[in-house]
């Protein structure tokens, strides 16, 4: 089992205490590709935005899961759970801001990857995003309710698992082609 760091610990609670007491926390990691590499993000992620949608994998290009994926899970969310907030991870901030305008109910987090994954692990709910680090911090949860995953993982253009065995078994995995 994995011990979290003390820093990232208290800056995840420090980051939960921000958000009402009442409200059940949702995360959704938006992995997208950050535009701005100074930016106040980690220094750990070399792609942008345009490198996500150009990359080739398996044959077809773009690998970042659609945002009408994440659109449609929060609505599944919002039919489910009774005062939902909705914590945005991501690493690119301003398409986060553009895609997620209209929901209310939610934050989108400033912090590094590190304290995002601690902050994952104390969910009992979320949507993740096709990634290693969404995958680790849905191993992670401690009291897992609900975890929404992609289905085929990074292959899901072409409807193949990749890499094998790597889709999250402790997930409902849905399948981001519905929402092309």
């Amino acid at each position: 089992y994995m011990d979290i760091k003390d820093i990232h610990l208290n800056k995840a609670n420090l980051f939960l205490s921000k958000i009402p007491k009442k409200k059940e926390k949702i995360f959704i990691h938006y992995r997208q590709g950050r535009r701005d590499l100074t930016g106040p993000r980690d220094n750990v992620s070399k792609y942008t935005l345009e490198d996500y949608k150009k990359i080739k994998f398996l044959g077809l290009e773009g690998i970042a899961l659609p945002d009408k994926y994440y659109i449609e899970m929060i609505k599944f969310f919002k039919k489910r759970v009774k005062n939902p907030y909705f914590i945005i991870l991501t690493d690119n901030t301003d398409r986060a801001k553009k895609t997620f305008f209209q929901l209310k109910e939610k934050i989108i987090s400033h912090n590094n990857q590190y304290v995002d994954l601690t902050f994952k692990s104390s969910c009992q709910t979320g949507i993740m995003s096709n990634s290693s680090i969404s995958w680790w911090g849905g191993f992670l949860m401690k009291k897992r309710k609900i975890l929404i995953g992609a289905k085929y993982w990074l292959g899901w253009k072409r409807k193949i698992t990749f890499q094998a065995g790597g889709e999250p078994s402790f997930a409902k995995l849905i399948d981001p082609n519905k929402f092309i």
